[in-house]
């Protein structure tokens, strides 16, 4: 086998060769965007004709080449290196623009890789660092050898340079001393999983492309109601049930699609002081999620997970803005006991020892369902004068599956804390936990509608640096003694939050 060359960082070094390709992409992405309402307006507005294709190419070609030639002088005049404990990049087409990362505001260091970047066995490095919600500094194209030696010299020196500053290392980024695999999932788990993901969600993208086709149709010209009375006909029982069986099918089918091309050979691993996934077909990303930085973990399923006992694991990072799907990351096809052992190693294993939990107001569900029948009133009255059936017992079948969906979220909506977690809970036909320790606590707040008021009841919303989470309906009385305790222990915690 051969070995992994050792490379130099403290010497200025380019990146790999190919990430002229992926400038090249980037910059000739950039250049048809821009253009993209100029051409369509030429394409539109003249006849069609030898001479006309002939510019058209003429513009594409010289678009390439610029992008081409801005590219190759890009690349040539891109290097980085380290130095005092800093990661040093200088770069710049017309002018140089030096840009010094600091090791300790580096969170983390993350590996991405698609198709042409695994043709080439080459890793696109994205550098995240403290304060910010997206990445610091990014590197197109480096040999997959560099990047892991790379990261690993910037979290070991990270590491000690915690050590040194902090007697608190242990909840730091270090240097990669171990690895222990959580979950790796194969093609009949993934396949099991894309099964049981939510089809609904999936249903949506085929009303919102049937959308955008007749959209699209309607814009160019074409007469698509003309066409549609001319194919009018009564809808027959089995045409209505093949249309219900055809959009099930094809909402199952963009599930299983969708998530294939994002777990593939999905791993969940636990590395020192922190966790870290790998996954994706054609875009594979490694992606690392510090125990200091992670603020909460969120686990769920539905119906058709709890058949096999999956569970889909969230773990949500701390963003200087509101938490975006980037920040967070998510495991699906957990077992229990493996969500257990995240929860214990970032918690302890007696992190919900204690833990009381109490339901919420019965009239959280109340208010909701008279809101639901009042609403549905609007549906079923008319149909009932009118004569129309169909008005009637379609009203009454969404007004008894709303109320329905109320009573069973009421029923799973209860919270729990003891003098280090807070643990909230709820769901519809799935059941969904949220939990994080009191000290990642960064505000607590009361907030009541015009019925609460009168009723003297209070929900109680609960943030951290990666978002919010809420009590909904409690009394008033209560809801001020839990913010209390809950900001009391986070004042008298000198653990930090990150």
């Amino acid at each position: 086998m051969k070995k992994s060359e050792t490379y130099d960082f403290t010497e200025p070094i380019r990146q790999s060769y190919v990430a002229i390709l992926m400038i090249v992409y980037k910059y000739y992405s950039v250049i048809v965007r821009q253009l993209l309402p100029l051409i369509v307006l030429f394409v539109i507005g003249r006849n069609k004709s030898a001479t006309w294709t002939d510019y058209i190419v003429y513009g594409v070609v010289g678009i390439a080449l610029l992008s081409m030639i801005v590219a190759i002088i890009a690349y040539f005049r891109f290097y980085f290196h380290v130095e005092n404990d800093e990661l040093i990049v200088k770069q710049g087409i017309l002018n140089k623009k030096k840009t010094s990362i600091p090791f300790d505001r580096i969170q983390t260091i993350n590996l991405e890789q698609n198709l042409v970047h695994q043709f080439f066995k080459v890793v696109r490095v994205e550098v995240d660092t403290a304060g910010t919600d997206k990445s610091e500094f990014r590197f197109d194209a480096l040999k997959m050898d560099m990047a892991e030696q790379l990261r690993s010299k910037i979290l070991a020196r990270k590491s000690k340079l915690k050590k040194v500053d902090s007697e608190t290392q242990a909840h730091e980024e270090g240097e990669v001393e171990f690895s222990q695999e959580i979950l790796k999932v194969e093609i009949p788990q993934l396949i099991k999983i894309g099964l049981t993901e939510n089809h609904i969600k999936s249903g949506w993208i085929i009303f919102a492309f049937a959308f955008w086709v007749y959209e699209s149709l309607t814009d160019v010209g074409v007469d698509v109601d003309g066409y549609r009375d001319e194919f009018s006909m009564s809808p027959t029982v089995s045409f209505i049930l093949f249309l219900i069986i055809l959009y099930i099918g094809v909402s199952i089918v963009i599930s299983l699609v969708r998530t294939i091309l994002l777990y593939f050979e999905l791993k969940f691993i636990r590395i020192g002081n922190g966790f870290r996934v790998t996954s994706g077909l054609f875009t594979r990303k490694n992606v690392a999620a510090l125990d200091n930085k992670i603020q909460m973990v969120s686990f769920s399923d539905n119906l058709l997970m709890k058949l096999l006992g999956y569970k889909n694991l969230l773990l949500k990072q701390a963003s200087s803005v509101e938490i975006t799907s980037k920040k967070s990351i998510k495991i699906p096809g957990c077992l229990q006991q493996q969500i257990d052992g995240v929860t214990n190693t970032l918690y302890g294993n007696r992190n919900q020892e204690g833990i009381r939990y109490f339901k919420v107001d019965q009239r959280y569900f109340i208010r909701s369902a008279a809101y639901i029948i009042l609403f549905s009133m609007i549906i079923i009255i008319p149909g009932y004068l009118l004569d129309q059936l169909w008005m009637v017992v379609g009203g009454l079948i969404i007004m008894s599956y709303l109320i329905l969906i109320t009573y069973l979220n009421y029923r799973k909506t209860k919270y729990g804390f003891n003098d280090k977690m807070v643990i909230v809970k709820g769901g519809t036909f799935g059941d969904r936990t949220t939990m994080f320790p009191l000290y990642k606590l960064q505000s607590a707040a009361l907030r009541q509608n015009f019925y609460q008021r009168r009723k003297d009841l209070a929900t109680v919303v609960l943030y951290t640096a990666s978002g919010g989470t809420s009590i909904p309906y409690i009394d008033k009385s209560v809801a001020e003694s839990v913010v209390n305790y809950m900001l009391y222990k986070v004042e008298s915690d000198s653990r930090k939050w990150m």
